[in-house]
This record gives C-alpha cells, structure tokens and sequence, in this order.
C-alpha cells in the first residue's frame, strides 16, 4: 500500500513539475502540406488561403552536404543548420517586424532579414528536411525572468528537448539551448494560426480591416482558445465601431486569459481595460465597468511588476478611466475604491 502510494505521490509530481517537460512532444505532431489542406477544408477554410511556409528550394538545402553530417547526434545537427542560417545564408533579425506581414522559408532566406516566428519556419524547414524533430515553441516567459510574446523553436530528442532561438544571437551572441522559463509547444496547426494572426494584424495596422477581418478569423478556426486573437478582434471590431461584436470577441478573450497557464499579462490587462471603455461610452453600465477597471488593478498589483512588463498606458488607462467612473457611481466603497486606484496609477506614472 505504501509503495502504491509512492506511485501515486512521483506521478502527481512528474506531471506537475514542469507543463514543457518531454512527455509532452507525444502531443505534438507535424503535419504534411496535404494534412494541412484537409484541415483547412474540415474547418471551412478556403484552400487559397494556405501557405506552406516551409516552403524551401533544394538550391538551399542541399548547400548543407547530407553525408557529412548523417552520422552527427541531433543536437549537434541542429547547431549547425543554426549557424547555416546566420552564417552562411546571413539571415539577421529583424528590428522593424511590426511594419510587415510573415513569409515563407523561401523568402526569408532570400531577403536576409527575419523575425522570431520567421526564423523558426525557415529552421524548421531545414531541420525537418534533415529529419530531426523540431517544433514551434511561444515564449511567454524569457530566460532572463521577464515575461514576453515571442517564438523560438525547439529540438525534440530521446536525450532532451532544448531550445533554439535564433532571433536571440544577434543580442546575446547565443542561440542554443536558451534558457526560456515558460512556453507552449506548438503543433504545425496551432503555428499556421500564429501566421495568420501576424498577418491579420499587420493588415490592421496598414487599416485593411476587412482582409484583417478574414485572417483573425482563419487564425481562431486552426486555434480557437487562443486569447491574443479574440482580444485583437475585439479592438479591431471596436475600430469599425461594431461594439456588439467587439463586446462579445474580448468577454472570450477576458475568459481565455483567465484559464491560460502561460499568461500574456500585459495583454490581458488591455483586454479588462478595453472593454471598460465600452461600458463607460456605449453599452453603458457602470458597474460591469468597474468590475473590470477593477479586475485590471487586482492583475497588476497581483503580480511581480519586476518581471512582468506593464505598461505606462496601463497605468495612464487605469488612471483615466477611473477618473471618469468615480463621478458615475453611487456606492461609497466603490468610490474608494477608486481613489485608491488612482492614487496608485498615479505613483507609478509619476516614478
């Protein structure tokens, strides 16, 4: 009994020690282009809009010499199409990301530039291509401790899984094995929605709403618990002044961040403040706008503020906001509540 009892105790353990541990890559599967399409097609997706973003001409691939590395262990494979890509095909990171859309394998090699998720399509299709097993993984939080929103990919081996995070070499001189302390690892599906959603919200930015529209859309039927996407279409909604419909996208998101176990805290807040802002200027009601400013304090002062980044309009919003609720509501405490938010979003504007 007491053996039995041990088991017990060592299996709660294994899997509660760490949610990037390797049992889990069994989960995880790559998908070949024809899977990817059929996937589209059972969930209504229009097979024009996939794009295969492994795609790589073999006039790159076969500049890494099979028969001299076929007899290399794993990791050591995987640091050197690392250095393939930064030295040999110079791809370096991009700092200016936001200001266009993701693209394939191919077209990263050819422009010499990257982003985070870029430079794992173009990795993945290299170490694939060579038969390691290699996934996409997204970082919430970085090795340094900080919390983050970023890609980086990882080698799944009988030995050990470890990171590889190309974007990272141009600042830290490193690459392999990078530390990160929190992530999800990707399957390809769950990967492609990331990629639309990338798209969706350059299109956004460039104000292409209705193509913005189409592509959060595609990226909720590949993902469709992911937060970052209901959130975005939940401002972008309220950016076309169709509140119903940006009420309902972030009340899913507000949901999804409460059960996410890799938070995007910074996102989250935004989420609880954004829909305040609806409740004080359209679908008026004051209280479920103060139960929100509120929830949106209670996450920023829960938290290590040291390690999770929030931001000056987190606070500038809270102040603000609160600002204009206090004169809208009866409710004594409510009201010193209030205040008490405001005099806090004030100190740390002000520091």
């Amino acid at each position: 009994m007491k053996n039995k009892f041990k088991i017990i105790i060592l299996l709660t353990l294994l899997l509660i020690v760490n949610t990037c541990a390797s049992s889990i890559p069994d989960q995880i599967k790559s998908y070949s282009v024809n899977e990817l399409l059929a996937h589209f097609k059972l969930n209504g997706i229009d097979t024009k809009q996939f794009v295969n973003v492994f795609s790589l001409s073999n006039k790159i691939l076969n500049k890494i010499n099979r028969d001299e590395i076929k007899n290399y262990s794993e990791s050591r494979k995987a640091k050197i199409i690392g250095y393939f890509i930064l030295t040999n095909l110079k791809v370096k990171y991009d700092p200016d990301f936001y200001a266009r859309e993701d693209r394939s394998a191919q077209e990263v090699a050819e422009s010499k530039i990257a982003k985070c998720t870029e430079f794992v399509y173009l990795f993945l299709a290299i170490t694939r291509h060579f038969g390691l097993k290699t996934h996409m993984i997204l970082v919430s939080q970085g090795f340094q401790g900080y919390d983050a929103f970023h890609a980086a990919a990882i080698l799944i081996s009988n030995k050990e899984n470890v990171i590889i995070d190309l974007s990272a070499y141009d600042y830290y001189k490193k690459f392999y094995n990078i530390k990160h302390k929190k992530y999800d690892i990707l399957n390809d599906i769950e990967m492609l929605a990331f990629f639309y959603a990338n798209i969706a919200q350059t299109l956004s930015l460039n104000s292409n709403y209705q193509e913005s529209l189409l592509n959060y859309k595609i990226a909720i039927k590949l993902k469709n618990h992911e937060p970052r996407f209901y959130a975005n279409l939940g401002r972008l909604y309220f950016q076309l002044h169709n509140i119903t419909e940006s009420e309902n996208y972030l009340l899913k998101a507000i949901d999804y961040y409460s059960k996410d176990k890799n938070l995007f805290l910074s996102d989250y807040i935004n989420s609880h403040i954004d829909i305040t802002t609806i409740y004080l200027h359209h679908n008026i009601d004051y209280e479920k706008a103060f139960n929100n400013l509120f929830k949106a304090y209670k996450i920023i002062t829960r938290y290590d503020r040291s390690i999770f980044t929030i931001n000056k309009p987190n606070y500038s919003a809270l102040y603000n906001k609160s600002q204009l609720l206090i004169n809208k509501l009866e409710n004594k405490d409510k009201k010193r509540i209030l205040e008490k938010i405001i005099k806090f979003a004030k100190q740390e504007l002000t520091q």
